[in-house]
């Protein structure tokens, strides 16, 4: 149904409600009324390398609320700042200065022997913060050892509203960092700048702006300073609008991503699982890593940069993390990294084969020839081969055939005659395993008859939903004469070699298991009666089973194998645990934290651990 005229299209509307919702929202903060271009054009001149604000507080008369006179001398220093002057020429890191409270008449014009000989750079990534945010900045040029340096931070409203001038919270400065001859300070903006039960508060503008006044106060000696007044525009930012601007822009990229993959209709599976797919259509855990850590530096990096207003330095720890990732899905896409996912591997490189099981002749011998059929052993290497030996009358073992497969017809046999058969396993570099118990079978004195027909109707069908991606059920109908059993062999291309499946089977139908997903299979299908192998079945019977659909035991299950893998998992829930983490210092510290190096060598660890067992073939 389409939409009256003059309406927006469906594709139109959900963005026009988010517009509507992010400017109901962003609309105010906090704080007093600041057009939007004034507070857009303080946006631009606090980007990084933009000038630093070292100019006084605007015109006392009209921002500052008078009081009466402060005393003229500094009081006396607290005994937590009292330690003695350190090589940096600067109070510790951690130390809260204070001098004067906020009522403190501002200087006019401000002291010449402090604002001139000292200089406030304020660090570009705090000139936007939100309540309960630090603002950094770093104050150069003078004396700045402990004892002789005492300040304090005062906030309040860029305004001309008289109901809001005045620095109205003052808040003790903490010292960040120390060098010599500067020192790096800290100021929580204070709760009540945003109060917003205040009868005063206004909400207008899209960043609010208020001023950071410094005062301080030095030793006073001759060439030294004495006083220091001096204040840096703060714009005031709201943590909610920042978290929308974040959301938007990464729900907006995930949407970009998931258009790109669609345009691919091989590439299947939900939202996620269509991304971190990989080229054999399994869900790869080193992807969905590389994924969650790519978003959530991203998302975090946005909701940063809308707090603060500038561009922000990634840390090199989060850059560690993003490399680990990186390097382990490059490598779980070289060659052999899918080891794991074939068969198992020998107990050791020196054992043989062990014992075949279950060797017996299948249905009646002939006067002249019979099949055998036997199980593959289940301990010790896999075995490439089988070679039969037969013995008449207590006469040595004679060797007679080798064969690939489970079974095998033996002819040439003479009637009314006693024999002992034995079955021995060999491996691919010729090690024969120990030799199978001998059976004992007599071939009657008259023929039986001729092998039977071949199985007709054989049909291949696909199951359905995902076991269809590795099996498939081959049914057919039985020749004239009911035989003893029938064989079935399937291979995956014309021309490669086939593989017999496990037998006889004494059904008309068998389903065959682990298969390729996404492969063509051509099928047969054998007769056995009277001691002999009829005829394989013509045509060949074809079936391509389905193409894998992503699911998400596919990160904790290797490719072609039906176990859990502990290696996975520990990757997985270290994973989601450093993530975790992430976002939420992002959220208390209003930055991009610096992760410990602990979180560092534990994801490095369980990737390699990760990474390594897919070289390495499975073990019994």
């Amino acid at each position: 149904m389409r939409s009256p005229r003059g309406w927006p299209s469906r594709r139109l509307c959900p963005g026009l409600l988010m517009l509507s919702l992010l400017l109901s929202v962003i609309r105010p903060s906090y704080g007093q009324q600041v057009p939007f271009a004034y507070g857009l054009a303080n946006f631009f001149s606090w980007l990084p390398g933009a000038a630093a604000q070292t100019s006084p507080p605007a015109n006392p008369t009209s921002t500052i609320q008078q009081s009466a006179t402060a005393p003229t001398t500094p009081p006396a220093p607290s005994s937590s700042n009292t330690a003695p002057p350190s090589s940096t020429n600067a109070p510790a890191a951690g130390t809260k200065l204070t001098y004067d409270n906020c009522s403190k008449d501002p200087r006019s014009p401000s002291p010449a022997d402090g604002n001139e000989k000292l200089k406030v750079v304020a660090a570009a990534a705090t000139r936007w913060q939100p309540v309960g945010g630090k603002v950094r900045f770093t104050i150069s040029g003078g004396d700045l050892s402990p004892g002789n340096f005492q300040a304090v931070g005062c906030f309040g409203w860029r305004t001309e509203d008289p109901r809001l001038q005045g620095w109205n919270w003052g808040v003790p400065l903490e010292v960040l960092d120390t060098k010599s001859g500067e020192v790096t300070l800290g100021a929580v903006l204070p709760s009540e700048l945003g109060d917003t039960r205040s009868p005063n508060t206004r909400y207008d503008g899209l960043v609010p702006v208020a001023d950071l006044r410094i005062l301080a106060h030095g030793p006073g000696t001759p060439g030294t300073w004495k006083e220091f007044d001096v204040s840096i525009p703060v714009g005031v930012t709201h943590r909610w609008v920042a978290l929308l601007i974040a959301a938007f822009f990464t729900g907006l990229a995930w949407w970009i991503v998931l258009r790109l993959a669609k345009v691919r209709p091989t590439i299947r599976g939900g939202p996620l699982l269509r991304v971190i797919a990989n080229r054999n259509g399994y869900a790869s855990l080193s992807q969905l890593q590389i994924t969650l850590w790519t978003f959530v530096v991203a998302g975090g990096a946005m909701y940063v940069m809308a707090l603060s207003g500038a561009l922000i330095d990634i840390p090199t720890q989060a850059l560690t993390l993003l490399g680990i990732s990186g390097v382990t899905v490059l490598g779980a896409t070289l060659p052999g990294a899918t080891a794991s996912s074939g068969p198992p591997a020998p107990e050791s490189a020196t054992s043989a084969p062990g014992m075949v099981s279950a060797l017996n002749p299948v249905g009646a011998v002939n006067s002249t020839g019979l099949v055998l059929a036997w199980r593959a052993p289940a301990i010790g290497k896999p075995a490439a081969a089988y070679t039969v030996e037969r013995s008449t009358g207590g006469a040595a073992w004679a060797q007679l055939a080798g064969t690939p497969d489970l079974f095998l017809e033996i002819t040439g046999l003479t009637a009314g005659t006693a024999y002992q058969f034995r079955m021995t396993a060999v491996d691919a570099n010729g090690t024969p395993g120990a030799a199978s118990p001998p059976i004992s079978v007599t071939t009657p004195a008259a023929a039986l008859g001729a092998a039977p027909g071949a199985p007709t109707n054989v049909v291949a069908a696909i199951l359905p939903a995902a076991k269809g991606e590795s099996q498939v059920t081959v049914n057919w109908a039985s020749p004239a004469a009911p035989p003893d059993g029938y064989l079935l062999r399937y291979r995956a291309t014309t021309g490669t070699a086939w593989i017999a499946a496990p037998g006889p089977i004494f059904a008309l139908n068998r389903t065959v298991t682990d298969l390729a997903p996404d492969t063509a299979y051509e099928f047969q299908v054998a007769a056995i009666g009277n001691g002999a192998v009829g005829p394989w079945s013509q045509p060949l019977a074809v079936a391509t089973t389905r193409v894998h659909t992503p699911r998400y035991s596919d990160l904790i299950i290797w490719n072609g194998r039906n176990e859990v893998d502990v290696t996975r998992i520990q990757m997985l829930l270290f994973t989601v645990i450093a993530a975790g983490f992430v976002l939420l210092q992002i959220w208390r510290e209003n930055a991009i934290p610096d992760i410990p190096q602990g979180i560092l060598i534990l994801m490095g660890i369980s990737n390699g651990v990760y990474l390594t067992a897919k070289f390495i073939p499975p073990q019994r």
